[in-house]
């Protein structure tokens, strides 16, 4: 995620025409919060105000604006960890050429249910995305409505990371089903196989 520290870059270091209060500016941020909304400061403010638009009038879109950034960031980073993790210890069913053993069973149904899950996380964030990237637009759907370029820039970068997400989530519940085809296909051999043999006896 994006933070600033005591060595702000030119690029977010906020110039003292905008070190205001009435335009959200914080004098020492320290928590994540408040220093992801001063490392954006400097950009939003210069791609959402619009022409005649009063201080106070910018404020409320900035913070409103953040604060919404803010949150859904800490969703993503949440939902990404987590899918992470799981696939990290699923790695080893994953592997191409792992071979299943007969307890794998109860493990694969396990990791197929956890990856649809997030599979269903991530769809949800998409669309809350989606859903706000839809109010960005005039009436023709196609041209930004003045001071929406902020907001239009994060949705598409989110927008793209979550779906490559959903794309690596879906391939790996692609995976997990084929092999749990193979598990059944496996046992029902060795079912067949036990079941003539006990005929022959």
């Amino acid at each position: 995620m994006q933070v600033i520290s005591s060595s702000s870059s030119d690029d977010t270091a906020i110039p003292k025409s905008l070190q205001k209060t009435s335009l959200g500016f914080i004098a020492n941020p320290k928590g994540k919060r408040s220093l992801y909304y001063m490392s954006i400061m400097k950009e939003a403010l210069s791609k959402m105000r619009k022409a005649g638009e009063s201080d106070e009038s910018l404020k409320k879109q900035f913070t409103a604006e953040r604060s919404r950034q803010f949150d859904f960031l800490m969703s993503e980073e949440a939902a990404f960890l987590g899918i992470d993790a799981f696939s990290e210890r699923s790695g080893e069913l994953l592997k191409p050429d792992y071979q299943l053993k007969p307890s794998d069973g109860r493990k694969l149904n396990y990791a197929i249910t956890k990856q649809k899950e997030a599979f269903e996380k991530l769809n949800g964030l998409l669309q809350n995305l989606k859903d706000h990237h839809s109010t960005l637009f005039q009436s023709n759907g196609i041209t930004l409505k003045h001071g929406e370029k902020f907001h239009h820039y994060f949705n598409v970068k989110h927008i793209a990371s979550v779906e490559a997400k959903q794309l690596k989530v879906s391939r790996e519940i692609e995976t997990l089903e084929e092999k749990k085809t193979f598990e059944r296909t496996f046992k029902g051999l060795q079912g067949n196989y036990v079941s003539r043999k006990s005929k022959l006896k």
